[in-house]
């Protein structure tokens, strides 16, 4: 979100995914298409486990103190593709920590 040096072609991927999901909601709700996002925080994901210094991941620098459980992340993606997500589209839910 806020970009970082070295990383320009994935924060641009990222950017074109929210820019994607705003205008497919527009273009599809009004035919019964709820489209969103979600905007994951860091997560403690096997990926990380076996590549990011145990340091960083015992002071990940988020205000909530700790990486994700992948299944935190995974819940609010079942919400907004469950049947009571009724009438939220165009959305991008942060699912941070507080980051």
């Amino acid at each position: 979100r806020d970009g970082l040096p070295a990383l320009v072609p994935y924060g641009v991927s990222k950017a074109g995914v929210l820019t994607l999901t705003r205008a497919f909601a527009k273009e599809f709700t009004g035919n019964g298409v709820l489209i969103n996002a979600v905007e994951p925080g860091r997560a403690l994901t096997d990926m990380v486990v076996t590549r990011v210094p145990r340091t960083v991941i015992e002071n990940p620098g988020v205000p909530i103190g700790r990486y994700a459980n992948p299944e935190e992340i995974a819940e609010v993606v079942a919400f907004l593709c469950s049947e009571r997500n009724t009438y939220m589209s165009g959305g991008v839910v942060p699912v941070r920590g507080g980051g």
